[in-house]
């Protein structure tokens, strides 16, 4: 396999390598959406994939791309060209991929693309040495699931991802995991990773159907995931809910863009609404100007 190699210093970098266009196509009216404009949802099935023969397929044919973080730390991942080439039957990331857009509303949720939200997570990660030794681990909208996959090379004993789209996780965040680390037999990997596609409120309904020790996580990680306030509330209902109620473990890290033009999502409203219900302290431990505004926030359950 032949590998590019991208260092870290800028994001922009790394989004060289996917489709720079970086187009919205929700049809959502004004900046923001009110709670009595939003209609309810209805909940899809769960789907939950085991890496499989196909997933190492992928990985042994893909011309992996190398991320270098400023401590030398390497991530690879499957080209977002790669893996679109694989996603040929899926209707709607083919009309995303016509269209140019990143966002489909309801449909596709760019995850075929590496965002420069989590490479900055990751960052931030490798900086601070967090340590995820032993932790259970959760990335939520995981995409090509960069963050998730710097944990389990940290030792974290369990990383599962979740993705709105079963192509994106079948063609790059199952792959991605592969290339990312030693494990060669399914059973080992399979023990250590789980996949879910679907939306939050159903992942949600999904995990509180299972035993109770089973649905908790002791770190969760999520990035540029906050573009849209119709679904802020099923995000944080969700971290809120599958957290592990004890120690220093309850740490979770949000990395977004300041303000998302034209759908009225951002940080700032996201942490109103936080602070509101009073379950999480939260502060900004990392932001930049470059470019547009971007910060990372870190959140706590409050000690009662």
């Amino acid at each position: 396999m032949s590998h590019r190699s991208l260092q870290y210093g800028c994001a922009r970098n790394v989004l060289a390598i996917t489709h720079m266009a970086f187009k919205f196509n929700f049809d959502v009216p004004g900046d923001s959406l009110q709670e009595d404009e939003r209609t309810d949802e209805v909940e899809q099935p769960i789907k939950a994939i085991k890496i499989n023969d196909k997933h190492y397929e992928i990985a042994k044919e893909c011309s992996p791309v190398t991320i270098k973080f400023s401590d030398g730390t390497q991530l690879l991942t499957v080209r977002p060209s790669d893996a679109e080439k694989k996603c040929r039957n899926s209707t709607t990331i083919c009309e995303a991929i016509r269209s140019h857009s990143d966002l489909i509303a309801g449909k596709y949720e760019g995850g075929l693309k590496i965002w420069e939200g989590s490479v900055d997570l990751c960052q931030y990660l490798i900086t601070n040495k967090v340590q995820f030794h032993s932790k259970s681990v959760l990335e939520l909208g995981c995409g090509a699931g960069l963050p998730g996959l710097y944990a389990l090379k940290k030792g974290a004993s369990c990383v599962h991802f979740q993705d709105f789209n079963f192509d994106v996780l079948e063609t790059m965040t199952t792959p991605n995991t592969i290339l990312n680390t030693s494990i060669e037999h399914h059973p080992s990997l399979a023990n250590k990773c789980k996949f879910y596609a679907g939306d939050w409120l159903s992942f949600l309904n999904h995990l509180t159907k299972r035993r109770k020790e089973e649905t908790k996580y002791d770190i969760i990680l999520t990035s540029e995931t906050i573009y849209n306030p119709q679904y802020h509330k099923h995000l944080y209902n969700l971290m809120r809910s599958v957290i592990k109620p004890d120690g220093v473990a309850w740490i979770r890290y949000l990395a977004a863009k300041a303000y998302y033009f034209g759908l009225g999502g951002g940080i700032q409203q996201f942490t109103q609404m936080v602070r509101q219900d009073g379950f999480f302290d939260s502060r900004t431990v990392w932001s930049t100007d470059e470019g547009l505004e971007r910060n990372i926030i870190q959140f706590r359950p409050k000690l009662i």
